[in-house]
């Protein structure tokens, strides 16, 4: 299986989505994590299912999840989970 890694930026950021929902709800936020751990596992399976978007930066991908968009690159060994945003934010701004 490929591997999959995320930086510590993609990981401020889940801390902080999982926060978010488990303030309102507790179970949904260990969905959202379970959910989302598939889609990792998806795209380490299947790289180059998100969309590459050198406009923000050159080999990187976008794959949507929810109302979030997870941005990634392409490894010799799986995916490197750069940033998990929220769609309304200026992925451009956080991520050049």
């Amino acid at each position: 299986m490929n591997a999959v890694k995320l930086t510590p930026a993609a990981y401020a950021d889940l801390f902080e989505i999982g926060q978010i929902i488990r303030q309102d709800n507790p179970g949904a936020a260990e969905l959202f994590v379970d959910d989302l751990t598939a889609i990792f596992e998806r795209l380490a399976a299947m790289p180059e299912i998100g969309r590459e978007i050198p406009e923000i930066r050159a080999g990187l991908r976008r794959h949507p999840f929810r109302r979030f968009n997870i941005y990634y690159e392409l490894t010799g060994t799986g995916i490197l989970v750069v940033r998990v945003l929220h769609s309304a934010r200026d992925a451009s701004a956080l991520l050049s």
